[in-house]
């Protein structure tokens, strides 16, 4: 038999036509379920949105969720892919860090960046890019931040100096910071 106080997460990833409700019938199926929605990304384009959401919720309440957003799929014709987060004991004491690059826009950069702590076999969380124009010159500009933890037993030193010399190959502008 399963805790009913353990706490269980579910990724939800959807795609549909973009409309007024859409946020709230996710929110609303949370709610009736009696799950926390943990984090929420939502990006409209077009007459289209893409949905990835977090959830979090006793084993029965997340059954439940899976259940209920699989009807709420149907009835708004939403593409839906739902997967249950197994938790996992980290081994190895690590260091939170926020990373931020801005560089004049140019195919390659992400890919360019991600494979610096792809090399060292590190995860990057909670990535975000946008695109912009500079205010003063028109010029097209890429931005990305994303979190990263870093093995406390790393030489911080050499690894902060390593990737700023990498990021100079790229023309990237970088901000790294602990997370508090």
């Amino acid at each position: 038999m399963t805790n009913p106080k353990v706490q269980h997460t579910i990724l939800i990833s959807a795609l549909g036509e973009d409309k007024p409700s859409t946020i709230h019938l996710f929110s609303k199926a949370a709610k009736q379920c009696n799950c926390s929605i943990v984090t929420s990304k939502l990006s409209a384009t077009g007459d289209s949105f893409g949905l990835l959401l977090e959830a979090s919720g006793t084993w029965h309440a997340i059954a439940k969720l899976e259940s209920t957003l699989e009807k709420l799929a149907k009835q708004q014709d939403i593409s839906l892919q739902v997967k249950r987060a197994q938790t996992t004991k980290n081994k190895e004491s690590k260091v939170p860090y926020y990373i931020q690059a801005i560089s004049p826009d140019k195919v390659g950069i992400l890919f360019a960046l991600t494979y610096f702590f792809h090399k060292k076999a590190m995860n990057v969380d909670e990535l975000n890019v946008e695109h912009f124009i500079a205010q003063k010159t028109g010029t097209p500009m890429t931005s990305i931040s994303f979190h990263t933890y870093i093995p406390v037993k790393a030489n911080l030193t050499s690894f902060r100096e390593s990737f700023l010399l990498y990021c100079e190959e790229y023309n990237l502008d970088i901000v790294m910071e602990p997370l508090k």
